[in-house]
């Protein structure tokens, strides 16, 4: 990937599988009423998908 995965950043529209957010992760995030989310590397990166704005970075474990 050829960009920086931190909050704030933008998803490039080369990445272009998003998943849809599982439910309990929805409510988890309040506020934001849909969210996509791409693994990168060992991370989860949550996304505003209207934006394609970076709200959270989850490190993988295992």
């Amino acid at each position: 990937m050829n960009f920086t995965v931190s909050v704030g950043s933008v998803v490039p529209t080369t990445v272009t599988t998003l998943h849809t957010c599982p439910s309990d992760v929805v409510r988890i995030l309040h506020g934001l009423p849909e969210c996509r989310y791409v693994v990168i590397r060992d991370q989860i990166v949550i996304v505003e998908p209207k934006t394609r704005k970076i709200v959270t970075v989850i490190e993988r474990q295992g």
